[in-house]
């Protein structure tokens, strides 16, 4: 769990943000045992995407009990203007959402190292009415993420890993404020080539169903 609210007003950027990269460390050693079966994932021509692993795909109720989670987390009156805490529990969603996606431990540990690094607990050009603004996206990202759980839920029929893998990523709550000006092309395109991959496969899975290969 994070460090807890009243630690937060005491702790400094370095001190909140080394926390974090620790924990992130430390889940992704606990996860990495028998988590990258070989042969799971096909290697794509010309790129660098080789180490990407479809591992399966995550259950619905993990995404739900982390959309519930946040959504009383960031609803918390007054929670806006104390930017830093606000700005950590915004973080802290977004590691917890790239941890349930379908991607290889290595891959995982790249990217959520990359945002911790080049994260900003304070946007000092950011007026309070901005910050209010920045918390209804992520509340309409909550929304959209709970709605996809749902669905799946309903469907009571596994997505596609690398579909539900894109869905997730595209409804993260990011933007190049987030992050420290010199760091935006590395995440991005951190984040371009996993979206990337995940389309592809989609494409190839699509390409190899039964149907398709019955026309």
């Amino acid at each position: 769990m994070l460090t807890s609210l009243a630690q937060l007003d005491v702790l400094s950027s370095t001190d909140v943000l080394g926390g974090l990269m620790k924990r992130e460390c430390n889940l992704a050693e606990a996860r990495q045992v028998n988590t990258d079966p070989p042969g799971i994932a096909a290697k794509l021509s010309g790129d660098k995407m080789s180490g990407f692993m479809m591992v399966g795909c995550i259950l619905s109720n993990e995404l739900l009990g982390l959309t519930e989670y946040y959504d009383a987390v960031l609803s918390r009156t007054g929670l806006v203007k104390k930017e830093s805490e606000f700005r950590t529990n915004k973080l802290s969603m977004i590691l917890e959402f790239i941890r349930t996606i379908c991607i290889s431990e290595n891959t995982k540990i790249e990217l959520t190292s990359a945002i911790i690094e080049a994260w900003r607990l304070q946007v000092p050009e950011r007026s309070l009415i901005q910050r209010e603004e920045e918390l209804r996206k992520v509340m309409d990202s909550i929304c959209r993420i709970k709605n996809l759980a749902k669905w799946i839920e309903w469907r009571k029929d596994p997505m596609n890993g690398s579909q539900l893998n894109f869905r997730v990523l595209s409804d993260l709550p990011i933007a190049p404020s987030d992050f420290r000006s010199e760091d935006v092309p590395k995440i991005y395109n951190l984040l371009s080539q996993i979206m990337d991959y995940c389309i592809s496969i989609t494409e190839s899975n699509l390409c190899l169903s039964p149907e398709t290969s019955r026309s």
